[in-house]
């Protein structure tokens, strides 16, 4: 038996109904199917030695363009380590927008995976925020905020926050002390935040407002994350130096910015 792996691109779900006729045919193209969260496993009796095309139909769930490349792997179900993989992109012509959209509004989708901050040991000096913040790349929003929950939109993790201070900003937003945000980011990304605790955030401008009214933003890889230790953390040896520099931080760009 073959396994056919493909991962899914960013928004779009396979026709379900298309792969059952396929499953279930006279013909039986494939023995049985799989829809994950982003992929869709194909299983394969036999792999016919001339070259074959399975087709299905695939529906836009999220309305995202600028799609990155995903994987298609083909492997034997008994000896996995045999396999083939090769990776495919929508047609350059294809018609979705380049946006992740609420209604008529729509911010960016592209870019690579956002990644937590490795702050132990000293992995991060005293000035790299700033210079994050000030320099390279220059950031539009700087914010202190906590996961309350996190759920799934389409192929996204969408984490619900509570925005405790906004430092400075640049983007429309107009968020005081305590008010609720969502960021996401694509699902087949890796970062994992934590609910309850906080993060400092900082990124570029893009922010959209779903039907509730509420900002979104989206998590990439020109996102600062960074993990706020708590007071019993910060109470540690290993971890002292980090909190007096995250906590000067956060106390000087809020009174002067990229002045300081």
């Amino acid at each position: 038996m073959a396994v056919v792996d493909i991962t899914l691109l960013s928004g779009l779900v396979p026709d379900t109904k298309y792969l059952d006729q396929m499953a279930n045919g006279v013909e039986e193209y494939i023995s049985s199917y799989e829809v994950k969260k982003g992929k869709l496993l194909l299983y394969l009796e036999t792999i016919p030695y001339s070259v074959s095309c399975l087709v299905f139909p695939a529906r836009q769930i999220v309305r995202l363009g600028l799609m990155q490349p995903a994987d298609a792997t083909l492997y034997d179900f008994y000896d996995p380590t045999t396999r083939c993989t090769v990776s495919y992109r929508p047609p350059e012509q294809n018609t979705m927008t380049s946006k992740l959209c609420e209604g008529p509004v729509c911010t960016c989708a592209a870019g690579g995976c956002p990644h937590e901050q490795d702050v132990l040991p000293d992995n991060l000096l005293g000035d790299d925020r700033t210079r994050f913040a000030c320099y390279n790349p220059i950031v539009d929003y700087v914010f202190v905020a906590q996961v309350l929950n996190k759920t799934s939109l389409g192929y996204f993790d969408k984490y619900t926050m509570s925005v405790r201070i906004v430092y400075w900003k640049n983007d429309g937003d107009h968020a005081g002390g305590d008010e609720v945000r969502t960021f996401l980011h694509r699902s087949s990304c890796r970062l994992q935040l934590r609910e309850g605790t906080e993060y400092l955030l900082m990124g570029k401008s893009g922010n959209i407002k779903h039907g509730a009214g509420i900002a979104q933003y989206l998590l990439s890889d020109t996102t600062w994350i960074e993990a706020i230790p708590s007071q019993t953390t910060c109470g540690l040896l290993t971890h002292r130096e980090h909190c007096k520099q995250v906590k000067s931080f956060i106390e000087e760009f809020t009174f002067f910015g990229c002045e300081m």
